[in-house]
């Protein structure tokens, strides 16, 4: 079979491929690590600071700035995410974000979902427009730094102020395809010695990570059929097959983390499932404990429970039966769009070829987390 690629394909990739990293023209220099990381105030739950210099407009709205401003001192209250659902893409990161955000230790119900800063924005100086990159960042919580801010002129100085705000960027915990924008790596090497984790880290020592794993043959299948439009299971397979052989290309010439790291065009991020690459790297600059490892399959199947999870390791105040059965009565977010569903499931040639090339990496996965489970069991179609 000769692999073809329609010309609704070909624009809904080139699409998808315009919105990632960037450094092809005039690159945004790097100064995360040059940063003195502000000081967060020790009686909020949320890294926030006041700021004693008031921007102009352009960096944040009147109606912030109204709100935010401490009239005793002429300053505005800015935030930091306390926690982000890092990854994975279609592992139902949309979903668990709208329950969360429906908490009520959530400050404000406007946060942004996918802002990709940290592994695509920052970079881009046509989506940044002359914008500092980390004023452009910080306007992600504009809103949520309105809400705490509101909460603090209620009660007496001193109290603790429990709401938080958070974002979801499925590209966190994965996409460092950008590495090579970054002074601090080696260009001329074929992997980063820096990645998204180091930066995050200097700014956000106690920030709490969320990465949700799937079977990443049926997250694989999902993303594609999600991103190109107009295909079938048929060219899915041709495709699939065509990148199984070109990575194991690249593992023979470099190493499994480098091309983990690199950019796989066409549709078939298979890259992407490889997840115990990226969780190395992350465990390498983060506590175990600050990161919560959730399977796709096990919050499918006990909603409530991993929601729980969730909560605690937020450690946010707890729920009434009421509320919490609010959330988790929520209509679920993001699910396959009718057209693509009524493709139904992969060719049983495609999920074996799959399955065979990621049974290595879901077994040291397995191995890495403690966990049998993500091994997933490659003789059952639903997992």
């Amino acid at each position: 079979m000769e692999t073809t690629t329609t010309a609704n394909e070909q624009t809904a990739i080139a699409s998808y491929e315009q919105k990632t990293p960037i450094c092809t023209k005039e690159p945004v220099p790097d100064t995360i690590l040059q940063m003195v990381p502000p000081a967060f105030l020790s009686n909020y739950k949320n890294p926030c600071w006041y700021e004693k210099n008031l921007p102009t407009t352009r960096w944040i709205s009147a109606d912030a700035l109204n709100i935010t401003k401490n009239n005793a001192h002429s300053q505005i209250l800015r935030c930091l995410p306390y926690f982000m659902i890092a990854g994975m893409p279609k592992c139902g990161t949309t979903d668990l974000f709208r329950r969360l955000t429906s908490h009520p230790d959530l400050a404000g119900d406007k946060l942004r979902k996918e802002p990709h800063w940290w592994t695509r924005k920052r970079f881009n100086a046509d989506v940044l427009n002359g914008m500092d990159p980390f004023l452009y960042y910080l306007r992600y919580f504009n809103y949520g730094a309105q809400t705490i801010a509101a909460d603090t002129a209620k009660v007496a100085a001193g109290t603790f102020h429990y709401k938080v705000v958070g974002e979801a960027s499925a590209s966190t915990f994965w996409d460092n395809s950008a590495w090579k924008c970054l002074s601090e790596n080696n260009a001329s090497r074929s992997e980063p010695d820096f990645v998204t984790a180091h930066y995050i880290k200097h700014l956000l020592p106690n920030i709490k990570v969320i990465v949700v794993f799937r079977n990443p043959t049926q997250r694989l299948y999902s993303d594609y059929m999600y991103f190109v439009r107009n295909t079938s299971r048929e060219q899915f397979y041709i495709k699939a097959n065509k990148t199984v052989a070109s990575f194991r290309e690249c593992v023979e010439k470099y190493s499994l983390r480098s091309c983990a790291y690199r950019k796989w065009d066409g549709g078939i991020r298979i890259n992407i499932g490889i997840y115990h690459v990226y969780l190395r790297d992350w465990l390498k600059v983060f506590n175990r404990k600050q990161i919560l490892i959730l399977r796709l399959e096990d919050y499918h199947q006990n909603l409530r429970d991993n929601l729980r999870k969730v909560f605690k390791f937020l450690k946010f105040r707890p729920l009434t039966a009421h509320d919490e059965n609010l959330i988790v009565r929520k209509e679920p977010a993001n699910t396959r769009r009718e057209s693509k569903a009524k493709l139904g499931d992969m060719m049983e040639a495609t999920r074996k070829l799959l399955d065979n090339f990621y049974r290595p990496h879901n077994e040291q996965l397995a191995a890495l987390i403690g966990d049998d489970s993500y091994r997933w069991n490659t003789d059952n179609k639903k997992n």
